[in-house]
């Protein structure tokens, strides 16, 4: 089959949920023809996905419709509000989507969580299928119960990830375990989708790697690693940060170093770490289980609570309550096993084909040009 992706291109993980497809699509004689990206013009595309994509990429505007961490909801209201500024120019990536579909000649469209295809599908139905991919689709699922305290927060979600959905065949939710489908809404639950660079890692003995290990994209979440650290200064702890113009490895002391985030040297680090810590990004909470690490996440908006929430039920990690970090004594001396994890991340592709394959056409296409 012939398979064209569109993806959103904000943050890792719907960069890195395609290229794992993509691994495997190519590796069962399945062809990528193209990959679209939606992207803010402001933002670059991560570093490992223009480093290890194989099949060409465009990319389109899109709106950035992901909560921003450490945001008020008044500010995302404001922000989703001068979004629609920008109508004309996300109509223009909606017909540029189109065409591109047209003249791939494609069998199936892949939308990983991008708003826009939703949108094409939704009000002009196409003749080439679009199956949708995403942990966000599993918030859908009604057989799956989500204990978290901010209703309003969730059905906003709840309608966001809906909107990049109208229109599809079916909605594949990437799970970290195993629940029922919920057909009603066209949810298949599937295996999470890790890159075989994550899946070929290997985690180091215990005693090559005492140390903390840990990714926050904020100045008030690593605020109080650093007031753990002033506590505990004989634990060794390997920080990862985005900031500009910082150099590679700030050394603040003997047992504490802040690392600029490199891709490459994240993942090296979590492979030999005793325990991580992080915000509960979908990508980050897998590739911690896949590697058998116990970890503290300190979700800091709606989809990270969700997350965490998901993990915490699946035995996966401890949710950070407010601030504090004392948790990390007791499992920093824990052993965490994830074989069920493992063992369910490892079917992923035999039951994401499958799903595909089921996959039919029966929608009329329209066309933007009548």
């Amino acid at each position: 089959m012939k398979f064209l992706f569109v993806v959103q291109g904000e943050g890792r993980e719907h960069c890195s949920q395609a290229l794992a497809l993509e691994e495997i699509l190519l590796r069962n004689g399945h062809d990528v023809v193209e990959i679209l990206v939606g992207k803010s013009s402001y933002k670059p595309l991560p570093g490992f996905f223009n480093r290890d994509v194989q099949s060409p990429v465009k990319w389109f505007l899109s709106p950035n419709i992901l909560p921003a961490p450490g945001k008020s909801w008044w500010y995302m209201s404001k922000k989703m509000f001068l979004s629609v500024l920008d109508i004309p120019e996300y109509v223009r990536s909606m017909r540029y989507i189109y065409q591109r579909i047209v003249n791939s000649e494609a069998d199936m469209v892949l939308n990983f969580y991008e708003p826009l295809s939703g949108l094409l599908y939704g009000f002009m139905p196409q003749s080439i299928p679009s199956v949708c991919i995403g942990h966000e689709y599993l918030y859908l699922n009604r057989e799956l119960a989500l204990d978290i305290n901010s209703p309003y927060k969730l059905s906003f979600l709840r309608f966001l990830t809906s909107v990049t959905c109208m229109g599809s065949s079916k909605c594949l939710g990437l799970s970290v375990e195993e629940v029922p489908d919920d057909w009603g809404n066209r949810i298949a639950v599937v295996p999470p989708l890790l890159r075989q660079e994550i899946m070929s890692l290997q985690p180091e003995k215990a005693e090559k790697g005492d140390f903390v290990h840990g990714y926050l994209g904020r100045n008030n979440q690593i605020r109080p690693l650093m007031e753990f650290h002033t506590r505990h200064p004989e634990i060794p702890m390997h920080l990862f940060r985005k900031k500009r113009d910082a150099i590679q490895t700030c050394e603040i002391d003997k047992s504490l170093f802040l690392h600029q985030f490199d891709e490459i040297n994240y993942l090296n680090y979590l492979a030999e770490c005793k325990i991580s810590v992080n915000t509960g990004s979908y990508e980050s909470i897998c590739e911690t289980m896949y590697l058998g690490k116990p970890f503290i996440i300190m979700p800091g908006n709606i989809i990270q609570k969700c997350n965490a929430f998901l993990a915490a039920c699946a035995g996966g990690g401890t949710i950070a309550v407010g601030n504090t970090h004392e948790p990390l004594l007791y499992l920093k001396n824990s052993e965490v096993q994830h074989q069920n994890f493992v063992k369910w991340v490892n079917k992923s592709e035999q039951i994401i084909l499958q799903e595909l394959e089921e996959v039919r056409s029966p929608k009329k296409a329209f066309s933007f040009n009548r």
